[in-house]
């Protein structure tokens, strides 16, 4: 097995710091999501209970029918989490490879 070169050792090394930091910020962002999903869950049930309290002719009208728009509008907000990333896939390493044939003084 050979080992890997300076260069890939650097980017392996850094791909795993930026995919430390990503996974944090995902971590970060999951947290608000669940937040975000529990207060529209919240708000859902609150419009529905204020529609239930409400006559049927009320739940037929004008308003009542806004009404459920609206709650509808809140059930359809997407507060999907992310998922954590395993790996960064390693880009091409043309140029780098190039580089590195490349004497760094004259013969």
């Amino acid at each position: 097995m050979t080992q890997p070169r300076p260069l890939e050792l650097r980017l392996q090394q850094s791909t795993q710091e930026i995919a430390g930091k990503l996974n944090s910020a995902i971590e970060n962002y999951n947290l608000v999501v669940s937040v975000v999903e529990a207060f529209r869950d919240e708000i859902v049930s609150e419009m529905e209970h204020y529609a239930s309290d409400r006559s049927d002719r009320w739940q037929k009208s004008e308003r009542g029918q806004r009404h459920e728009a609206w709650k509808q509008e809140w059930e359809g907000l997407d507060v999907t989490a992310l998922n954590a990333i395993d790996e960064i896939d390693e880009p091409e390493m043309a140029h780098a490879n190039e580089l590195e044939s490349i004497r760094s003084q004259p013969e």
